[in-house]
C-alpha cells in the first residue's frame, strides 16, 4: 500500500502543525506531519511505506496480519516512535 492511500485509509490520524489535517497539495508535507497514526483491523500483513513519516510517534496496528517486523524501522531513524501496537496479529 502506497502512503497515501494508507493515510486515507486510516481510522485516525494527527499531524503536527498541521490544523487543517492531510494537504492534498503537499503530501509529502502531510507524511511527515503525521505524528499519531492508527490501522487496527486493515487487514495490513507488512509494514512498509512509513519512511515519509518522519514524526510519527505512536503506531497501532493491532488486529491485522503482521507476522514479522523484520526490516520494517532499520535506517528509518524513527526517532520520535514511542508505542507500537501489534496485538492480535
Amino acid at each position: 500500500m502506497d502512503p497515501l492511500s494508507l493515510l486515507k485509509s486510516a481510522t485516525n490520524a494527527r499531524y503536527k502543525n498541521l490544523t487543517d489535517g492531510f494537504d492534498k497539495k503537499d503530501p509529502a508535507k502531510s507524511l511527515a506531519a503525521v505524528t499519531y497514526l492508527s490501522m487496527d483491523n486493515k487487514g495490513i500483513e507488512y509494514i512498509e511505506n512509513l519512511d515519509m513519516c518522519t514524526n510519527i510517534a505512536c503506531l497501532y496496528l493491532s488486529e491485522n496480519r503482521i507476522k514479522t517486523l523484520e526490516g520494517a524501522f532499520i535506517g528509518h531513524g524513527y526517532r520520535n516512535l514511542v508505542q507500537i501496537t501489534l496485538d492480535d496479529n
